[in-house]
Protein backbone atom coordinates (compact mmCIF):
# COMPACT_ATOMS: atom_id res chain seq x y z
CA UNK A 1 0.00 0.00 0.00
CA UNK A 2 1.34 3.44 -0.52
CA UNK A 3 2.11 6.11 1.70
CA UNK A 4 -1.30 7.97 1.91
CA UNK A 5 -3.28 5.33 1.05
CA UNK A 6 -7.07 4.90 2.62
CA UNK A 7 -8.71 1.12 3.03
CA UNK A 8 -12.04 0.92 4.18
CA UNK A 9 -12.77 -2.27 5.72
CA UNK A 10 -16.61 -3.12 6.50
CA UNK A 11 -16.47 -4.46 10.31
CA UNK A 12 -19.95 -5.60 12.35
CA UNK A 13 -21.15 -2.50 12.66
CA UNK A 14 -22.19 0.36 10.32
CA UNK A 15 -19.33 2.78 9.74
CA UNK A 16 -15.94 0.84 8.03
CA UNK A 17 -12.62 0.39 9.64
CA UNK A 18 -10.51 3.54 8.14
CA UNK A 19 -7.02 1.59 7.54
CA UNK A 20 -4.32 4.39 6.70
CA UNK A 21 -0.93 4.48 6.21
CA UNK A 22 0.98 7.60 6.66
CA UNK A 23 5.14 7.26 6.13
CA UNK A 24 5.79 3.95 7.46
CA UNK A 25 3.22 4.18 10.72
CA UNK A 26 -0.41 2.13 9.93
CA UNK A 27 -3.84 3.04 11.34
CA UNK A 28 -7.21 2.17 11.91
CA UNK A 29 -9.82 3.76 13.65
CA UNK A 30 -10.79 -0.08 15.73
CA UNK A 31 -10.70 0.61 19.28
CA UNK A 32 -7.99 -2.23 19.74
CA UNK A 33 -5.79 -0.04 17.43
CA UNK A 34 -6.42 3.24 19.37
CA UNK A 35 -6.33 1.43 22.90
CA UNK A 36 -2.72 -0.44 22.56
CA UNK A 37 -0.46 1.55 25.23
CA UNK A 38 2.34 1.51 22.61
CA UNK A 39 3.66 4.56 19.98
CA UNK A 40 1.73 4.38 16.84
CA UNK A 41 4.32 3.04 14.66
CA UNK A 42 4.46 -0.55 17.08
CA UNK A 43 0.14 -0.89 17.07
CA UNK A 44 -1.61 -3.66 15.14
CA UNK A 45 -5.06 -4.57 15.17
CA UNK A 46 -6.81 -8.11 13.12
CA UNK A 47 -7.90 -5.35 10.39
CA UNK A 48 -4.40 -4.53 9.59
CA UNK A 49 -3.54 -8.05 9.50
CA UNK A 50 -6.23 -9.30 7.37
CA UNK A 51 -5.17 -6.24 5.02
CA UNK A 52 -1.03 -6.92 5.51
CA UNK A 53 -1.13 -10.42 6.06
CA UNK A 54 0.24 -11.55 9.50
CA UNK A 55 3.75 -12.03 8.16
CA UNK A 56 4.05 -8.62 7.21
CA UNK A 57 2.94 -7.22 10.61
CA UNK A 58 4.85 -9.45 12.44
CA UNK A 59 7.60 -8.15 10.35
CA UNK A 60 6.56 -4.61 11.29
CA UNK A 61 5.20 -4.88 14.90
CA UNK A 62 7.31 -8.21 16.11
CA UNK A 63 6.14 -10.60 18.30
CA UNK A 64 5.61 -8.25 21.09
CA UNK A 65 2.84 -5.88 18.96
CA UNK A 66 1.35 -8.47 17.77
CA UNK A 67 0.90 -9.90 21.58
CA UNK A 68 -0.29 -6.72 22.43
CA UNK A 69 -2.81 -6.45 20.24
CA UNK A 70 -4.45 -9.67 21.24
CA UNK A 71 -4.41 -8.73 24.68
CA UNK A 72 -6.12 -5.87 24.38
CA UNK A 73 -8.49 -7.21 21.88
CA UNK A 74 -9.35 -10.14 24.93
CA UNK A 75 -9.56 -7.52 27.13
CA UNK A 76 -12.13 -4.93 25.46
CA UNK A 77 -13.78 -8.09 24.87
CA UNK A 78 -14.40 -9.26 28.26
CA UNK A 79 -14.91 -5.68 29.29
CA UNK A 80 -19.23 -4.22 29.80
CA UNK A 81 -20.04 -2.00 28.09
CA UNK A 82 -23.17 0.40 28.14
CA UNK A 83 -26.52 -0.82 27.13
CA UNK A 84 -24.85 -3.94 26.74
CA UNK A 85 -25.58 -7.31 29.36
CA UNK A 86 -22.34 -8.84 30.36
CA UNK A 87 -21.58 -11.90 29.01
CA UNK A 88 -21.86 -14.85 31.05
CA UNK A 89 -20.26 -18.30 30.53
CA UNK A 90 -23.12 -21.32 31.12
CA UNK A 91 -21.96 -21.77 34.44
CA UNK A 92 -22.84 -18.14 35.73
CA UNK A 93 -26.17 -17.63 33.87
CA UNK A 94 -28.82 -17.83 35.96
CA UNK A 95 -31.55 -20.95 34.91
CA UNK A 96 -34.44 -19.78 33.29
CA UNK A 97 -37.55 -20.07 34.70
CA UNK A 98 -41.69 -19.69 34.23
CA UNK A 99 -43.08 -16.66 36.28
CA UNK A 100 -44.57 -18.23 39.56
CA UNK A 101 -48.22 -16.76 38.49
CA UNK A 102 -47.99 -18.90 35.31
CA UNK A 103 -50.43 -21.90 35.07
CA UNK A 104 -48.20 -24.29 33.13
CA UNK A 105 -45.30 -23.05 36.06
CA UNK A 106 -46.99 -26.21 38.56
CA UNK A 107 -46.64 -28.70 35.62
CA UNK A 108 -43.32 -28.01 34.74
CA UNK A 109 -40.06 -29.99 36.55
CA UNK A 110 -37.68 -27.06 37.61
CA UNK A 111 -34.77 -26.66 35.21
CA UNK A 112 -31.32 -28.33 36.41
Amino acid sequence: RGAGEVVLLQGSGQKPYELKKNGSVYSCTCSIWRHIDDIERRRTCKHLQQIRGDKAEIGRVGEQGMKNSEEKRMSLAAAPRPGRSPVLSDKDRPAARPHPSSSSAQHRPPIP
